[in-house]
């Protein structure tokens, strides 16, 4: 069994704990790999535990993907900028580092989890070990086939049978692929590169999730909640913003490094605040309870991409 984590809070650790204990009653080895080193009690549960130092993030607009947010009938926000970084790199750096100790060391399957998931029923790694003697991997879609969006935080391959650019880690080559494929989110470049080099088993992810036979922890660590974008009626950028913690969000916005905007939203609810005309925008900084999370400043090329890439479709668009 293969975690692979990213836990810079405490209540991170919490489920990456909470991860190991749903799979320590099994007979299998736990390799815990992560981007931020980990409690030693939590260490001392793997029978592997490998640190990596390098967090390779990007925040390169070309891998980044679009999001669609519906805020009312016929009019929705179009957005890459829910996503604020690809963290393929990472990912697949700790992939790499798992395929690696799993084939020198003589493991025949690799069974992946994320460290914000629980497995419930711990009989599907014995279900995927018997679908692995006849196909290469087994993975979760939205639809029970290739055509299906893939569930990216649970799934199994066969050792022998591993794609070269998931186990011998290009940074390069992986990059080329996915833009001029293209095959962005990172779950659509894993696919493919399933489908074009292993036979892969497709299985339902609805099943294991209703049964409760997997639980995928839907923090705001995984939800995406706010964007700028680009309002062509009135040539004018806003923003947009759910609160999806518990707590009320107080809003502290800074437009052009002068006066504040303050909004407050609570728990559950969304916003959209009206900034400014899209040629006067320079800087944006937004404090969410204090904390900065988010801080750029734009030039005349980052506007007209900003445009591009964030912007509200209504009826006559879509039609």
């Amino acid at each position: 069994m293969v975690i692979t984590a990213y836990c810079p809070t405490e209540e991170q650790e919490k489920m990456l704990e909470k991860c190991i204990d749903s799979i320590l009653g099994l007979k299998y080895h736990v390799a815990l790999i992560s981007h931020t080193h980990v409690p030693i009690h939590i260490q001392k549960k793997c029978n592997y535990y490998f640190y990596d130092y390098y967090n390779d993030v990007s925040h390169d607009d070309e891998l980044l993907y679009f999001v669609r947010y519906y805020i009312k009938e016929k009019t929705t926000i179009r957005s890459k900028y829910f996503t604020k970084e690809f963290y393929g790199f990472a990912i697949y750096r700790m992939f790499s580092i798992a395929s690696q100790i799993a084939i020198n060391y003589g493991y025949d399957n690799i069974h992946h989890i994320e460290y914000d998931c629980e497995l419930k029923n711990t009989n599907l790694i014995d279900e995927h070990n018997k679908i692995l003697k006849e196909y290469d991997a087994v993975l979760y879609t939205d639809t029970g086939d290739q055509n299906g969006f893939i569930l990216g935080a649970f799934k199994s391959f066969k050792v022998n049978k591993l794609p070269n650019l998931f186990k011998n880690y290009d940074k390069d080559k992986m990059k080329d692929l996915m833009v001029n494929t293209p095959l962005m989110p990172l779950e659509t470049f894993t696919k493919h590169i399933f489908l074009s080099e292993t036979k892969p088993f497709f299985k339902n992810e609805n099943d294991i999730i209703s049964n409760n036979d997997f639980f995928k922890n839907e923090s705001e660590f995984r939800l995406k909640h706010f964007t700028p974008y680009y309002d062509h009626e009135d040539d004018t950028f806003c923003l947009f913003y759910k609160n999806i913690g518990v707590t009320t969000h107080h809003l502290k916005i800074y437009l052009n490094d002068e006066g504040i905007v303050i909004n407050t939203v609570d728990a559950g609810w969304w916003t959209i605040r009206k900034l400014c005309k899209s040629s006067d925008l320079r800087n944006l900084l937004i404090l969410c309870n204090d904390e900065i999370i988010y801080n750029k400043t734009f030039n005349t090329i980052e506007l007209e991409t900003l445009k591009k890439n964030a912007y509200l479709i209504t009826d006559e668009e879509n039609n």
